[in-house]
């Protein structure tokens, strides 16, 4: 269809929201909690360092195989609710998964991710999102996850080692700063 039904200039085709004249390929991003510039991160301009922070990982499960069980959680440390829609997960080695739907983590909460959201064989960890293992795999030995709003470098989390059923975890002071990371 290219009737342009909000009279923005962008056809139905091109529009990610052809009901909205404010919404179109382009547009001034602001805190709406809207795509408003169509490029599908949401209130992108608003995202500080480690606004989203690995709080957790669970790269060596002891209760099933790390194929089953890895997981890793992350914590939304800002006062404002994040949909993650658009971000993208990976490390240093090119692994990568990318958000794909609207996931929002509101303030202060946590959201699990793993390859593996059937609690009957993940060693009964609730999931909020399902990722590829073959896309993204969490290693035992050193490895890290690095945590992007499109080009923005959110946060990131290493370890040097995981210890069966020991999940490497971040609190208290242990916010490490994106600054000191490269990609």
């Amino acid at each position: 269809d290219l009737t342009d039904v909000d009279g923005d200039g962008e056809a139905f085709d091109t529009d990610c929201d052809d009901y909205d004249s404010d919404v179109y390929t382009g547009a001034t991003d602001i805190t709406d909690g809207i795509d408003n510039d169509c490029d599908i991160l949401v209130d992108e301009l608003a995202i500080e360092d480690m606004d989203i922070q690995t709080s957790e990982v669970m790269a060596d499960p002891f209760a099933t195989l790390d194929s089953n069980g890895e997981y890793f959680e992350v914590y939304n440390r800002s006062d404002r609710t994040i949909n993650l829609i658009g971000w993208s997960f990976h490390d240093m080695d090119h692994d990568m998964f990318e958000i794909s739907d609207d996931l929002e983590i509101e303030p202060g909460a946590y959201l699990v991710l793993s390859s593996n959201a059937d609690m009957d064989t993940n060693g009964n960890v609730p999931v909020d999102w399902e990722y590829e293992l073959s896309s993204f795999r969490l290693a035992n030995s050193s490895d890290e996850i690095l945590i992007s709003a499109g080009d923005h470098l959110v946060s990131t989390h290493e370890w040097a080692e995981s210890s069966p059923g020991v999940s490497n975890a971040y609190g208290g002071t242990d916010w490490e700063d994106v600054s000191d990371i490269s990609n």
